[in-house]
Order: C-alpha cells, then structure tokens, then sequence
C-alpha cells in the first residue's frame, strides 16, 4: 500500500485517539504517525518545513468532532 494511503488509513484508524485529544486541529501523519499539530494550518506548515518535515507522503487533516468513515 502507497505511504499516502496508509497515512491516510492510520487517521481514520485513530479517530476516537485524535478527537480526544487533538479536536479542532490541524494534524501531521507521516509514516503512520502523528509528528505535529496546530490549530493554525499555515503555522503547522511552517513548522513542518523548518523542521524539514515535509515530505510528498505526508498527510494533513483537521480533526473534528465527527466520525468519518473510509470507504
């Protein structure tokens, strides 16, 4: 499976784990893991290319409060 596709996968695996504790946030997954988060989409992507953490796998989503199901 692409990288992408598992990060994405990963997220929807989690969501209970993120809403809990990430809710109304911007979320990084890379390698099916989450590596940063923000409530500001614009300051996590300054982040992620300073910390030279932005790859082409990499997967950004905003968790809220409801459950979304992966077809």
């Amino acid at each position: 499976m692409e990288k992408s596709n598992m990060n994405m996968k990963w997220f929807f695996n989690n969501q209970e784990w993120l809403i809990s504790n990430f809710l109304d946030e911007f979320v990084a997954i890379d390698n099916e893991q989450l590596i940063d988060h923000s409530k500001n989409s614009k300051e996590l992507l300054d982040k992620l290319k300073k910390n030279k953490q932005y790859t082409n796998s990499l997967l950004i989503q905003f968790v809220h409060g409801k459950n979304i199901k992966l077809m």
